[in-house]
């Protein structure tokens, strides 16, 4: 009988090492967290004001050939609602149209838009 008490004595406290070092690796990040964070204003506890961008011509959406602005911009608002971010940073380069190549490539270019949008929440 003594073997077998020695085994679960060994189980738990070998257990109870594991969920210490697991505690303590958990304060470590918290504690980097808050070491390495984003910097803010101790003062008025506020992050610091970001410059704008400057906002791109009307003119620079006519370069997108063989779409009208009112495209372009149409398609810029909804990629950027899509996303969940302004229009700034956001700039489309350029616009093609996609084929349909038959449900089988529809569906998973829908689930490839999809997964990168949850890809994209998570951060």
């Amino acid at each position: 009988m003594e073997p077998q008490i020695s085994g679960l004595t060994l189980s738990v406290i070998a257990m109870g090492i594991v969920f210490v070092v697991l505690y303590a690796l958990a304060l470590l990040i918290n504690l980097l967290r808050i070491l390495v964070g984003p910097k803010e204003d101790r003062k008025t506890g506020q992050a610091p004001a970001i410059a704008a961008e400057p906002e791109a011509d009307f003119d620079s959406l006519t370069e997108i050939k063989g779409f009208s602005p009112q495209v372009v911009a149409a398609i810029t608002g909804a990629v950027a609602a899509y996303m969940g971010q302004g229009t700034t940073g956001l700039r489309i380069s350029a616009l093609r149209r996609v084929e349909s190549q038959g449900t089988w490539a529809n569906a998973g270019r829908v689930e490839n838009t999809s997964k990168l949008r949850s890809l994209q929440t998570r951060r």
